[in-house]
Formats: structure tokens, sequence, C-alpha cells
């Protein structure tokens, strides 16, 4: 009885891996097409959804209104991986910010709608500096004052160079840690750590899965040799995830940037986990 189940259960990990192949051939191929991001993204492969307006709300609530207890003086705002808008930028100046930074890896999407920010407030936008790798603007309202913007474009592969015009109150970063390689991380967490407030608690949403198998919730791009896995070919396509698990990770955090104060426990934290870290700026 017991063989039998066994031999069940490795039939059933064995069709998994297979079927993850098959299903990261089929994305190598679909990714390999030449079809422009700005017309891709309304068929397949969005950097998330954070322009959708509900959506990217309830993202900066769960990063900034669920952490009110850590910092009430929202002063400096930093998003890790904004996606395809800028919306944070106008949540955190309804919220009381007078500053935010946007990073990301390409920020051409995120430049091409910064207007929309327009359209749910009555602001005026100057912009100070405006080119493919950064955008600095002012937005100026009567009812909410003024906020200063820096949006960097930056690989992460080496240390960031930009500075903040004011050290960081706030950072998070959402479904974004899964996709960087170690170094990026850790190049991250030097400038979250070199560029922030004293005690500033950052806040970031971690999926672990491979972003393959669909909503299986696998994690069969650990089985793949990780020389190969993270070799180029692999690390260009967007559905590419590193191969850190929650402890790793925690590990990783704790020895660059802070301590973990929230610490994945249960299995199904394994999936996903909102890692909180305590950083002394």
């Amino acid at each position: 009885m017991y063989n039998t189940f066994s031999k069940l259960v490795n039939f059933k990990k064995v069709y998994l891996f297979f079927r993850f192949l098959l299903c990261l051939g089929l994305k190598f191929f679909i990714y390999s097409l030449p079809i422009p991001y700005k017309y891709r993204h309304n068929l397949f492969g969005r950097h998330g959804k954070m322009d959708s307006y509900d959506y990217a709300s309830s993202i900066y609530k769960l990063h900034l209104v669920s952490n009110n207890e850590v910092n009430t003086l929202r002063k400096s705002l930093l998003e890790v991986g904004p996606g395809d808008s800028g919306l944070s930028i106008l949540f955190a100046w309804k919220d009381g910010f007078d500053f935010v930074s946007l990073l990301d890896k390409d920020i051409s999407n995120v430049i091409s709608k910064i207007d929309i920010i327009t359209k749910y407030e009555d602001c005026k936008l100057e912009y100070l500096i405006k080119n493919d790798k950064q955008v600095t603007f002012i937005l100026k309202s009567s009812k909410l004052g003024e906020i200063h913007v820096d949006v960097i474009q930056t690989s992460f592969q080496n240390e960031i160079t930009y500075k903040p015009r004011c050290k960081f109150t706030h950072a998070f970063s959402n479904a974004v840690l899964q996709h960087m390689e170690e170094n990026e991380i850790v190049n991250m967490c030097y400038f979250i750590r070199n560029n922030s407030s004293i005690n500033l608690i950052s806040s970031h949403k971690v999926k672990f899965t491979d972003h393959i198998s669909g909503k299986d919730q696998e994690f069969m791009h650990r089985l793949i040799p990780s020389k190969l896995w993270s070799s180029k070919l692999f690390r260009r396509f967007p559905f590419w995830t590193n191969q850190l698990n929650t402890d790793s990770l925690t590990d990783l955090l704790e020895l660059n940037l802070g301590h973990v104060i929230s610490k994945p426990t249960l299995e199904r934290d394994q999936i996903s986990f909102l890692f909180k870290v305590k950083t002394n700026g």
C-alpha cells in the first residue's frame, strides 16, 4: 500500500515537472516574438496590475496603511518596481508625503503614464529633468500642495548612485524581489540602508513560486540546475524568478538590510510572504 502511494506521488511530481518544461518552452516561444511591450501587455506578460487604481490602492494600503504603527512621519517614500504606473505617487501625495522616489529596471512605461495622475487630481505637472534614465518633476495642487518625484532607471547590477532629496521614511516593493538576482537584492538593500531615516521599516511582498506552473503554485524552477537557471538565456525573460526560498531570503535581508521583524513560519508562508525589515539608518 505504501509503495503504491509512493509511486503515485512520484508520478505526480514527474508529470508536474514535464508540464512545467512544456509551459516553459511555450513561454520561451511566445516571449521571443517581436511584439513591443506596449502592444504585448494587452495580451500577455503584463508587469503586474499597478495601472489599475483599485489594485494599486490596495497594494499601497497593504504596505503603508497596515504599517502605520512603524513611522507616523510621512516624509519620503521609496517604491522599488512600480510596474506600469506611478499611482503610488498619487496615494503618497494624498497621504502627506513630500518626496517620492520610484526605482525600476525599465521606467519607460511609468513615464508614459505619469499623466494619469492628473485625471484623478486637479494639479499642475512641472518637469525638471526628463530623459531615458531619469524623470524628475513636481506636482502642484491647491488642495494637496507640492510633491517632488524622482523616477530612476537602474539595472541593480551595480551600486545605485542615485541620492534622494530626503532620506526615506518609508520603502516598499511588491512582487519584485522574486524577479531579482541575489546581487541585485544586495545592491537594493545597501541603497535603502544608506538612504533611510533612523529605524525605517521597509515592507516587501514576495511570491516564491515559479510563475510558470500557473494556479498550481509549484516550485519547479528550483529543480533546474542553478547555473543554467541563472544564465542570461533564462534571466532575459520577464517571467524569470530566482530560486530563493523563505529562509535564504530572510538570511539575505538580515545580512544586508536589517532585522527581519516578520519571519515566515507556516507552510503557507512558503508560497507568498510579506517581509517587514527594520533598518538602522
